[in-house]
This record gives structure tokens, C-alpha cells and sequence, in this order.
């Protein structure tokens, strides 16, 4: 009396989806043994029970082996399961990227199998000009980005009554990314003669870059245009006079594809001004009086401040401004000379610390 194997009936199954298998020995005399195998080969879990659990991604044939350990008798039965894919959802166009006011382009939504029902809702994210639902098509529109940050537009489309019965579509996504206008302030800077300034705008926009053209009169050296993007103006501008000169840059901003209106950077340039002194190095005994000293630029306008480095000499005045560093009663507690070293800082008209010089007093 040989054993017959029954693998169960033959069903259908979405993509995706988990089932157990039911199998069944009758005849034979017992105890049996179950072993489940697959073609094509798919993961079985507890195959050698009589209820394995399968997760096919495609149509698989399921054979099941019974032995009747008493009398060694082999039986099989197959049975076959049927993966039916869901719907795949498409777009026509590839996600896409434009700036703030200008027009998206037509996307046609489709799906594999062909002819279903394509519903989509959007999250704008704050972008205006974003319709709210649709079917089969996103439309164009012109989409406008108030901030100044780059925002995408999120289009979640999905079939609502598949012909495939009841298996889960999975939503598809399409994005548009919306770039704000990199639009930009006029702004001022001053530096210093054979400074360098690295300058970005103070309401930068990541990711943008620029083009500029450089207006420098004469008197200005290291001034240049550049027609190549960079995220920053940096240059290194010479003012060989001893008046401050202005360059001004006409600066064109870009993000992404999107240009934004020209502005200007106007560079006051500082001369680098040199310290006149009215007396020379001084040598004194200690208990000396020493002469005061006038503070004096080649640039017109020019501020003074200084501080003192005594050195351990007592009667020292450690800092000062204005265009004098005062007679002092000097004293070296020592038997050895010491320097007392003054660092004169001037300031231009314009603001600009431009040169730091030092003298010295034994």
C-alpha cells in the first residue's frame, strides 16, 4: 500500500506576497517524511514539514516528495504557483530641475500593463503654482519659489482600480525641483592695499556661483574679470597712490541654470600708509626724560594708536592714541641696556587698520 503525496491546489498570488503551502500524505502505512524543492529554485522556509512558507517573485512549480519511512515508498505531486506582477507606473520624462518662474514641461504617466488609471496628488513644499491632483498627466505650469533655498515638488502618483485584481501597486514618485532666482543686493567692502578679499554676498545662496567684470581706475594693480564661475570673488587689488581708490565689480549670479540680475561690489582700496617720526631711536640714562615723539602719515586723515612693550623699564606709558607718544621719565632698575619698543598702528579715512610699524627707545 504505497503513499500518495498531495502538494495542493494550484493558485495565484501577487508579486510580493507570503503563502504556506499545504501538503498531504495518505495511504502507505507511516510515519512519513515531507521535503519540498522548486522550479526555478525560490526560498523555501521549513521545507521538509508539510506546510513550508514561500514568497516566489515569479511563477514557480512546487514538487513535493513524501517517504514512507516503514516501507521506503517514494510518492510526488506538483503544484503550481502563479506570481501575478502588480502595475508598474512610468513617467515619459525624467525629474526635473528648472527656476523659480519659469514654466515645467508635459509628463504623461503609464503603465506596464498598459491602460490603467493613474491618479497623482503633489506636496508643494511652499512652491506656488503647484496644482493638487491629477490623472494621467502632471501639466505644465509655472512654478514659483519664494524663498531662497532649493525646494522640490513631489508628485505621488498610483493606480487606484488595478485589472489585476487586488494586488498592491506601489506608489510611484516624480520630482521637481524648483531653484530660487539667485538675485542679490548691491554691497560695499574695504580693504587694505595688497589685501586679499575672498567676497560672497551676505545673503548667500548655497550653490551659487559668479561672473564678474572689474572697473578699476587708474592707481589700481591685481584688478581682473572673469568669465569662468567661481563660488567667490577673490582678488588681491595694489592702490599705489596714497588716496583710497574704489574698483567696482559688475557681478552676474547663477544657480544651476538659473541667472539672476547683475550687481555691483564696490572695493574701497586703502593705501598702505607709511609712519613718519618726528625724532629718531632715542638713547637715554636711566632717569632720562624722552623727547616726545610726532606721529605723522603720507596719507591725509590718517589715525594713530600705539601700545608699549617696557621690557621691565618702570615709567613707561603702555598705550596711547593720537599722533603723539609723550615724553617720559624712563627707568632701568638693571645694570644692563634695555629697548622699550612702541608698535603704531595707523587707520585710514576709510576705516581700514593698513600698517602696523614699530621704533624703539634704549
Amino acid at each position: 500500500n504505497p503513499p500518495s503525496a498531495n502538494a495542493g491546489t494550484d493558485q495565484e498570488i501577487c508579486n510580493g506576497e507570503e503563502i504556506i503551502l499545504t501538503g498531504t500524505a495518505s495511504g502507505g502505512t507511516g510515519p512519513f517524511t515531507y521535503q519540498w524543492t522548486s522550479v526555478p529554485t525560490s526560498p523555501i522556509s521549513n521545507g521538509n514539514t508539510d506546510s513550508p512558507i514561500i514568497k516566489p517573485n515569479q511563477t514557480t512549480i512546487y514538487t513535493l516528495t513524501v517517504l514512507d519511512q516503514s516501507s521506503n515508498c517514494v510518492s510526488t505531486d506538483e503544484v503550481e504557483i502563479k506570481v501575478i506582477p502588480a502595475p508598474v507606473i512610468q513617467f515619459d520624462l525624467p525629474n526635473q530641475e528648472i527656476c523659480s518662474g519659469q514654466s515645467s514641461q508635459l509628463v504623461t504617466l503609464s503603465s506596464t500593463p498598459p491602460d490603467e488609471i493613474i491618479t497623482w496628488t503633489s506636496e508643494a513644499n511652499g512652491i506656488l503654482g503647484v496644482p493638487a491632483t491629477g490623472t494621467n498627466e502632471i501639466p505644465v505650469g509655472i512654478l514659483s519659489n519664494p524663498t531662497s533655498n532649493p525646494i522640490d515638488v513631489v508628485f505621488t502618483a498610483k493606480i487606484e482600480s488595478a485589472s489585476q485584481g487586488n494586488c498592491n501597486v506601489v506608489p510611484a514618485k516624480y520630482i521637481i525641483r524648483v531653484n530660487p532666482t539667485p538675485d542679490y543686493s548691491d554691497e560695499n567692502l574695504v580693504v587694505c592695499s595688497d589685501q586679499t578679499f575672498d567676497f560672497r554676498p551676505s545673503n548667500f545662496i548655497t550653490g551659487s556661483k559668479f561672473s564678474w567684470t572689474a572697473n578699476a581706475p587708474s592707481g589700481i594693480t591685481g584688478a581682473s574679470n572673469s568669465t569662468q564661475e567661481s563660488n567667490s570673488i577673490a582678488q588681491q587689488l595694489t592702490n599705489t597712490t596714497n588716496s583710497p581708490i574704489e574698483v567696482t565689480y559688475l557681478i552676474t549670479p547663477k544657480l544651476g541654470d538659473c541667472i539672476g540680475s547683475s550687481f555691483k561690489l564696490v572695493v574701497s582700496v586703502q593705501p598702505s600708509p607709511s609712519i613718519l617720526f618726528s625724532e629718531p631711536d632715542q638713547s637715554l640714562c636711566t632717569g632720562g626724560v624722552s623727547k616726545p615723539v610726532i606721529l605723522s602719515s603720507t596719507v591725509a586723515g590718517a589715525t594713530f594708536s600705539w601700545t608699549a612693550d617696557a621690557n621691565g623699564v618702570l615709567g613707561v606709558t603702555p598705550s596711547g592714541t593720537g599722533n603723539e607718544i609723550p615724553a617720559q621719565t624712563l627707568s632701568n632698575p638693571t645694570n644692563q641696556p634695555i629697548t622699550v619698543e612702541y608698535k603704531i598702528s595707523v587707520n585710514t579715512s576709510g576705516g581700514g587698520n593698513c600698517a602696523d610699524f614699530t621704533s624703539g627707545t634704549t
